[in-house]
C-alpha cells in the first residue's frame, strides 16, 4: 500500500501511479496493491494502468464513505 497526502488542489497524476505500477507486486511482492490518498487521482493513463493491472485506488470521496459507513470500497470486498 502506497499513501499519498495532498491538498484538494493537488491530485494524484499518472506518473505516481506508473511508479508504483513497476514495484507493487515484483519488487515488493504485494498480493494487494493499493494507492490511498486525502485527494484526488488525475482521470487518465495512470487511473486506466491502475484498473489493467488490478491496483486500487482509494481517493478522498471513497475514505469518506468508508468512515462514515464502516464498509469497505467494494473494490476490496472479495480479494
Amino acid at each position: 500500500m502506497q499513501c499519498k497526502r495532498q491538498s484538494l488542489t493537488n491530485r494524484v497524476g499518472s506518473a505516481a501511479i506508473q511508479r508504483f505500477a513497476g514495484t507493487c507486486r515484483e519488487v515488493h511482492g504485494g498480493e494487494l496493491c493499493m494507492i490511498v490518498t486525502n485527494g484526488f487521482f488525475t482521470a487518465g493513463d495512470g487511473v486506466r494502468l491502475a484498473r489493467q493491472l488490478g491496483i486500487v485506488l482509494v481517493d478522498r470521496g471513497l475514505l469518506e464513505t468508508w468512515a462514515w459507513t464502516g464498509t469497505p470500497p467494494s473494490s476490496l470486498l472479495g480479494r
